[in-house]
């Protein structure tokens, strides 16, 4: 009787400890912003974004894959993000490859993604890892 009820109170406080632990918070992906330029963002905060008449902004498009590029030659600064498969659809998990030069707050490297909304040759990627989405052409 006394191990069933050890038991028993071994089992209620494990169950009380992961009832009450719960993983980091996951980003909501149906409430992200509607961002209205290319560009880098952490939640509402703007990373790197492109700027009309100040910016240019590129597609580079390879057999089953594209690579977009905002660029700036005053302040010389580059964003690419590459291996953005050419057909994707909402849902889609996949790894591409960012790439910077003269902006200090985004971390390059290769990053796996999910494609969240896709409408009007914008498409908006989220790294729920790192709380980071990009906004490209598509």
């Amino acid at each position: 009787m006394k191990k069933a009820i050890a038991r028993y109170l071994v089992l209620a406080f494990v169950t009380v400890i992961f009832a009450t632990c719960t993983p980091k918070d996951q980003v909501d992906i149906d409430n992200l912003p509607e961002y209205q330029a290319y560009g880098v963002y952490n939640n509402a905060t703007t990373l790197f974004s492109y700027r009309q008449y100040e910016d240019q902004w590129s597609v580079l498009t390879y057999e089953t894959s594209y690579s977009f590029r905002i660029q700036n030659y005053d302040q010389k600064q580059v964003l690419t993000i590459s291996s953005i498969p050419r057909s994707v659809q909402k849902g889609a998990t996949f790894t591409i490859d960012v790439a910077v030069y003269g902006i200090d707050n985004i971390t390059p490297g290769v990053k796996t993604v999910t494609a969240v909304r896709k409408n009007d040759n914008r498409l908006l990627l989220l790294d729920q890892e790192n709380e980071i989405s990009y906004h490209v052409f598509n």
